[in-house]
């Protein structure tokens, strides 16, 4: 029932769009290789390859609508996820200072076996989530997510900010805290009682070099650093046991 109400959700979106003049779209596009693979303050891989193609489109007087897929590739898929994940959400400017967005997003695990036997999750996964963001100092946001199949409840609060240099050359800061409430462990394998609580804190921080080639591209050259709370041989660590990360990324940001 839950996912025949994300479905809706997302065909409802797509009337919109169908409807909306193709002279309003706009297409953002992303290059990213990273160091490591993580997500929420866990590591799931080794070098990847992420890229990002995201449609957007104005709808009524402060909406936007939106429409992207993110595809992931592992350099070695016996230590990294292959995935693709396409997603749906709206943007919505409720005031001068707070924007609103929710959306849906489902992931396909392309190399399931070598994931599945690793992070214990399944294969394809449907999420929905829903957020706040403020237009005031260090642009702050609160989102929360959750997993239609693995019932994984996430609650993730981010900060930015950016520093103007000279030469088209600026610095981008970030920081996340983040909850993440696990109930299943997942189709794949049994859960490990020993292994303790799947529940765990997690934070990290985000350090990005970007030069502006022009006003349609950029270059990013950056480090980011992921930390969570769980024990070294918990099931959040299962991968390594490692309770933090720091890898380095590099990417080319395209928009039509």
């Amino acid at each position: 029932m839950k996912k025949l109400a994300a479905i809706a959700t997302c065909l409802a979106a797509l009337n919109c769009l169908r409807a909306t003049e193709i002279s309003a779209l706009n297409l953002i596009t992303d290059f990213k290789f990273s160091s490591e693979q993580s997500t929420r303050g866990r590591k799931k891989g080794d070098k990847v390859i992420t890229s990002k193609a995201e449609l957007w489109t104005p709808v009524f007087e402060k909406g936007k609508f939106y429409y992207g897929v993110i595809a992931v590739l592992g350099l070695d898929s016996e230590k990294a996820s292959n995935e693709i994940s396409p997603y749906i959400g709206m943007l919505y400017l409720a005031t001068d200072k707070f924007t609103l967005d929710a959306g849906c997003s489902h992931t396909f695990n392309t190399n399931f076996q070598e994931e599945c036997k690793r992070d214990h999750i399944k294969r394809d996964t449907t999420e929905i989530y829903c957020g706040i963001s403020a237009n005031v100092l260090l642009s702050p946001s609160l989102y929360v997510f959750y997993d239609l199949d693995a019932e994984d409840l996430d609650f993730e609060s981010f900060i930015s900010h950016t520093i103007d240099l000279a030469n088209n050359f600026a610095l981008e800061l970030g920081a996340k805290l983040g909850y993440r409430r696990a109930n299943k462990p997942g189709a794949c394998e049994k859960y490990d009682e020993a292994m303790g609580s799947k529940d765990y804190f997690y934070g990290g921080t985000t350090a990005d070099l970007v030069y502006g080639l022009n006003e349609y591209s950029k270059l990013r050259v950056g480090a980011e650093f992921a930390c969570n709370s769980a024990k070294r041989d918990a099931w959040a660590n299962a991968n390594g046991g490692h309770k933090s990360l720091l890898w380095f990324n590099a990417s080319a940001n395209f928009s039509f």
